[in-house]
């Protein structure tokens, strides 16, 4: 399931995670740095996994 979405044009040359953060270089020079709290993901993930099954 996507959580982030990039405009088309910010092709991304390398990614590097070390626990919960994770850096994602760009082509243009640009990088992206945050911090994922695996809980809440984890959390988020499992409702809409929940969700679907209700659904079918």
């Amino acid at each position: 399931m996507p959580f982030f979405r990039l405009p088309s044009d910010f092709e991304s040359l390398s990614v590097d995670v070390q626990g919960d953060h994770v850096a994602i270089g760009f082509q243009n020079g640009q990088v992206l740095c945050f911090d994922i709290d695996r809980r809440i993901l984890q959390s988020v993930l499992g409702y809409a996994l929940w969700t679907i099954e209700q659904a079918t």
